[in-house]
C-alpha cells in the first residue's frame, strides 16, 4: 500500500510521503502536552516481514486463558489456529 488520501485531499506517491503521513497522524493522535512526540520513526528504515518461524516461536510463548491482546483474538483461539502447525 503506497496511497492514502490526506486531509486536503490529496494523495501519497511513494512509501516515504505514505510514512511521513502516517506518522504525522500518529503524532497528532498522541501528541504530548510536554511538546514530545510519542511516534517519530525513519520514513526510510527498512521493516522486516514476520516470519514462519517467528510466529510459531510466539505461539509456543503464548500463555492458555489470558485475555485477548489488541487484536481481540482470545490465545485460546491463537492456540488452536497455530496448533496443527506447532505438531509438525
Amino acid at each position: 500500500m503506497v496511497h492514502l488520501q490526506r486531509p486536503d485531499g490529496t494523495i501519497t506517491d511513494s512509501v516515504a510521503e505514505l510514512m511521513d503521513e502516517t506518522t504525522r497522524v500518529y503524532n497528532d493522535l498522541y501528541f504530548s502536552e510536554a511538546g514530545t512526540f510519542t511516534h517519530d520513526r525513519d520514513p526510510n528504515a527498512v521493516i522486516n516481514r514476520i516470519t514462519a518461524d517467528e510466529l510459531m516461536a510466539a505461539a509456543r510463548r503464548m500463555k492458555a486463558n489470558t485475555a485477548p491482546g489488541a487484536d481481540n483474538i482470545p490465545s485460546k483461539q491463537s492456540n488452536l489456529l497455530f496448533q496443527p502447525l506447532l505438531e509438525d
